[in-house]
């Protein structure tokens, strides 16, 4: 197919950029900059929104389509096609916006193949928090149970795709090291010599080396031997622990941010070690992606620890606090960034300025330049959803009205014609790269317009 002086393959790959073919999708290095190659061996840069399919879509797909799933998806595939992207970079859906199980992932899967859309697949490791009643936590990654959980599901994803050539890779869902000090907590007092309580205490006892002096005064606690932390001596870290904003982790207890480092930088490594022995065990041809991962979750020491087991790196969106730079030097891997905002508008009951079509299609156009066109970045899943979602925290609790249309299926004129517009001449940002100067400053432009959006109304 010939997009202007752009000629693409069967997979949306690029014939100007070529790369190795391996009959898979796979990150590579071309002439400078980061790209997937399609199994061709032409360049791809995948560009997509993070959350097409969603249960709390459901009432929208009883009033629009009476329950006729397969009607909704063909209409909402057609949809998104026609914005011009190119793939669903976190597949049909990802459990924390699927809670109830409505949506038919394996039917979707087997759709996508038959348009010859490429896709990402899920292999599900632990629960986003949005995902859990108030008296749940995710499970102890470190037991049999869990070990045995993830070989289950990989064996069954990959038995589904191994030989798929529109399979990109795999990922284990978004966002699930967020609120990290009530996983850790509940690790720590779990029952005595647990498998999870067992690893995480014999870090901070070697760590402490027998000084139980020193970690009594840190942590307020009364033991008398450091094992004891393994059976019955409560660690426990407070709400600005909870790794999802930085301005609340910047007020924890200095003397306990280095051992809490170190506990998630465990708890991060076995879940993408566990991910990677089950998916390898039956896939060695597609590309490992790992978790969609906040800002604020990972420091670049659990990222250089956790890259060994994944293909690329995943950062959600851009940020200062793990700048592209400094995450590209320190994995040695290409960026994949896996959940980007450009702003929102808002229901006006919780009081936020929100964006206005126009500016969310500027904000579009900011965001696209900032990271299409960052040579260290080989895709793009914007956080966004093709409708407004009926239900669900991001609606009820943040009021946030994520949809290029509005759950009703009335188009968001100016956003989507800035999208068709931007995303037609896709290659042309991702030949043209920019220097670290450029890109910071339109980084700044899309951290400011963001901001707008969260101001009070």
């Amino acid at each position: 197919m010939q997009v202007g002086t752009i000629t693409m393959d069967g997979y949306g790959g690029i014939e100007q950029v070529k790369g190795e073919a391996t009959g898979y999708f796979h990150p590579q290095k071309v002439n400078g900059r980061e790209w997937f190659i399609d199994p061709e061996g032409n360049g791809f840069f995948p560009l997509g929104i993070s959350h097409i399919y969603s249960s709390d879509n459901e009432t929208t797909v009883k009033d629009h389509y009476g329950y006729d799933q397969k009607a909704w998806v063909h209409d909402w595939f057609e949809k998104y096609r026609e914005l011009g992207y190119n793939c669903a970079p976190a597949g049909a859906t990802s459990p924390c916006r699927d809670k109830q199980g409505f949506v038919d992932v394996e039917h979707i899967e087997e759709y996508f193949v038959a348009h010859r859309f490429p896709f990402v697949a899920g292999v599900w490791q632990f629960p986003h928090p949005a995902e859990l009643r108030f008296d749940q936590e995710r499970q102890d990654i470190f037991s049999n149970y869990h070990v045995d959980l993830v070989e289950r599901r990989a064996e069954n994803t990959c038995g589904r795709h191994k030989e798929n050539p529109y399979l990109i890779g795999y990922f284990y869902g978004f966002g699930g090291f967020v609120q990290m000090n009530r996983w850790i907590n509940t690790i720590m007092a779990s029952h005595p010599n647990s498998a999870g309580r067992t690893a995480l205490g014999n870090l901070l006892v070697d760590k402490y080396r027998g000084d139980v002096a020193a970690f009594n005064d840190i942590y307020g606690t009364s033991c008398t031997d450091m094992n004891a932390i393994k059976t019955t001596e409560v660690v426990y870290y407070d709400d600005h622990f909870n790794k999802f904003s930085e301005r609340d982790y910047a007020k924890a207890d200095p003397r306990k941010k280095h051992d809490f480092e170190m506990l998630v930088r465990a708890l991060a490594v076995q879940t993408y070690k566990v991910g990677y022995e089950a998916i390898r065990k039956h896939d060695d041809n597609h590309t490992i992606l790992g978790m969609y991962v906040k800002a604020a979750s990972f420091e670049v020491d659990t990222w250089r620890e956790v890259i060994r087991y994944s293909d690329v790196s995943t950062p959600q969106h851009v940020n200062p606090i793990m700048p592209h730079d400094e995450l590209y030097e320190a994995t040695g891997k290409p960026i994949f960034v896996s959940d980007q905002v450009f702003g929102n508008g808002y229901d006006s009951r919780v009081g936020k300025r929100g964006l206005t079509a126009a500016e969310m299609a500027e904000s579009y156009e900011f965001m696209i330049r900032r990271v299409v066109q960052d040579p260290r970045v080989c895709g793009l899943s914007v956080c966004r959803t093709l409708y407004d979602l009926v239900s669900g925290a991001m609606r009820y609790q943040h009021g946030a009205q994520e949809g290029i249309y509005d759950e009703h299926g009335n188009p968001r004129v100016a956003i989507i014609r800035k999208i068709r517009e931007i995303n037609s001449a896709l290659y042309d940002h991702v030949l043209n790269p920019r220097s670290d100067d450029d890109l910071a400053q339109e980084e700044a432009l899309l951290l400011s317009r963001i901001a707008l959006s969260r101001q009070p109304a």
